[in-house]
């Protein structure tokens, strides 16, 4: 990989939620800012997987509050949409695994 050398007012390590907000709201006042990212991807710790039912799941941190309004304002202003995360009640659904995986636990 070629090095060279970027100068800007801001750097902001880590393109996951917190990262990808900060270059938003910079990017809004206008201010010049570098995002530096490791992974191939962005959103941080927020992934998603296909489980065995076919479905997409969340694998990494995905729960908000109204006890978080800086959070849900920024959801409401680009659209998104919330799932509600039962906390009571039994487990009802769970991905399937495959015989290998099984295999892999169980021996």
């Amino acid at each position: 990989m070629k090095r060279q050398t970027v100068r800007t007012d801001v750097a902001i390590v880590g393109a996951g939620f917190t990262g990808l907000s900060a270059a938003h709201e910079l990017s809004k006042a206008g201010i010049d800012f570098a995002l530096l990212e490791a992974r191939g991807r962005v959103g941080g710790r927020v992934e998603s997987q296909w489980n065995g039912l076919g479905e997409r799941i969340d694998s990494g941190g995905q729960f908000l509050c109204e006890d978080m309004p800086e959070l849900m304002a920024l959801v409401r202003t680009h659209g998104k949409t919330l799932v509600v995360t039962y906390t009571k009640g039994e487990f009802v659904a769970q991905p399937l695994t495959g015989a290998k995986q099984i295999e892999r636990i169980y021996h």
